[in-house]
């Protein structure tokens, strides 16, 4: 090899390993997308560990393979795409889910109920990933009822009353009101650790551990008595190695916040002065029943107040009360 062509090669490799060293440390971090993550049961719904769960790329036919732990659950970082998802377990059929699309940052659920096999048997679930994705207002139930009601009280209604004073003091009376009702909303457990490109790791799902404490019912949980106010259960999580995700999924369908109760109502009624003026009597009440609307607990597992519950929803208010009174004409 001649000198010109040695030196004309040591300059390309040269430009070479400064390109590679000068590229910018985020170039690799392109092909992080998001989850796949689930709990595989049988027919009992008991958990299924050791279950074989691959997951192939519809666009690049590239196969990523997992598996579930002793709570049946796994989890898998893959690229954004389209995903085929098959689970599998020894003595049970086979489970197809498709058309599971996977959005930068997303968490695609892929719960899965295996059967009994008795045969050699695949189940195909077609669906697309907006059925399940699991989001903070995933499966977020809301049922608002309003009524109104003129209560049956004077001349003429079915508690008739002959006085006339009596009858215009406590007849002609309506009330009226709205219910509202929520679901509470999927948790995301986390860890104070984070890694470039993906962000906060999770933590570890410590098996044979029930995700929720005993005392998370509104019948049990109190949050001014110790051990009462504890909403999940410390001993369910763990932190994991270093540069690993963790096994958790990014939210817990199964583990959810207090819902949200209030009834607001009112009592009506107007009065007839001569022919022109009109004077209308208003009392409203808002939370009649004084519902404590508890906000989310704590959910970093490294904080010591990790499960607690400190605080109330935003948009809760102790009972209160107002009287008004308007004349017309």
């Amino acid at each position: 090899m001649r000198v010109s062509e040695i030196a004309k090669w040591l300059k390309a490799s040269l430009i070479l390993g400064m390109v590679l060293i000068s590229a910018p440390a985020g170039l690799g971090q392109g092909q992080v997308g998001g989850r796949i993550s689930g709990r595989v049961t049988d027919p009992s719904d008991a958990v299924v560990p050791n279950a074989r769960i691959s997951a192939k790329n519809g666009d690049t036919n590239v196969v990523i393979k997992s598996q579930s732990n002793n709570s049946g659950y796994y989890t898998m970082q893959v690229p954004a795409g389209k995903y085929t998802i098959t689970v599998s377990a020894e003595g049970f059929g086979t489970v197809v889910l498709t058309n599971r699309v996977v959005l930068v940052g997303s968490d695609v659920g892929g719960d899965v109920h295996l059967s009994i096999a008795t045969t050699a048997s695949v189940v195909e679930v077609r669906g697309d990933a907006s059925q399940e994705l699991i989001t903070p207002s995933s499966s977020q139930t809301q049922t608002s009822v309003a009524y109104n009601w003129q209560l049956p009280v004077g001349k003429g209604k079915l508690l008739n009353l002959n006085n006339s004073i009596v009858g215009s003091v406590l007849g002609g009376w309506t009330t009226s009101g709205v219910i509202t009702l929520k679901a509470g909303t999927p948790i995301t457990v986390t860890t104070e650790s984070s890694l470039p490109g993906i962000g906060t790791v999770l933590p570890n799902i410590v098996s044979g551990q029930p995700l929720l404490s005993a005392n998370a019912g509104r019948g049990k949980f109190n949050p001014s008595v110790a051990g009462q106010n504890v909403y999940l259960n410390p001993a369910a999580f763990a932190i994991p190695p270093a540069f690993t995700f963790g096994t958790a999924p990014r939210y817990f369908d199964s583990a959810r916040t207090f819902g949200y109760e209030d009834w607001d109502v009112a009592l009506t009624k107007r009065w007839d002065i001569e022919k022109r003026f009109h004077f209308d009597l208003k009392y409203e009440a808002f939370n009649v029943t004084n519902r404590t609307n508890f906000a989310g607990p704590n959910a970093d597992i490294q904080s010591p107040a990790f499960g607690k519950i400190t605080a109330i929803q935003s948009n809760t208010t102790p009972r209160n009360g107002q009287v008004s009174g308007t004349i017309s004409w």
